[in-house]
């Protein structure tokens, strides 16, 4: 399946503006596994450490969709985000649904159609980070 513009442009900012960001402060350092070269290997999208020391990895999706499947978070993306979070790690799915930001953990990631009401705590809140809610922690 090809990467949608959407989602390409939610990597790309993560990649080039948030992370970028984080790595100057010191605050992490969080890389884009590159696909290309770990083709045949089962990885997600981000990968690093948060000052401190906690492994973090997660999946990356967006969509403009009211109709956005969970079958787009594939069973080894799901399967590494449990395992990361059942060692200490911090694991989650970045969603952008229709312009809101979600933080998902593992254990909420469900089936069938993504609905939306069922992740009102999983909402980013406007002008806050993934990483601000991990670093309080």
């Amino acid at each position: 399946m090809r990467k949608s513009k959407s989602g390409f442009n939610l990597e790309k900012f993560l990649k080039t503006k948030l992370h970028k960001a984080y790595h100057q402060s010191g605050r992490a350092l969080v890389r884009k596994v590159n696909h290309r070269i770990d083709r045949g290997n089962e990885f997600v999208d981000f990968s690093g450490v948060i000052a401190g020391g906690r492994m973090v990895e997660f999946e990356a999706k967006q969509t403009e969709s009211d109709a956005w499947a969970w079958s787009e978070v594939k069973a080894h993306q799901r399967r590494i985000l449990c395992d990361v979070s059942a060692m200490g790690g911090i694991a989650f799915v970045y969603l952008v649904w229709c312009g809101t930001h979600y933080i998902i953990p593992p254990e909420r990631i469900g089936r069938g159609r993504f609905k939306p009401e069922l992740y009102e705590d999983c909402k980013l809140p406007v002008g806050r980070s993934w990483l601000d809610l991990f670093a309080e922690s």
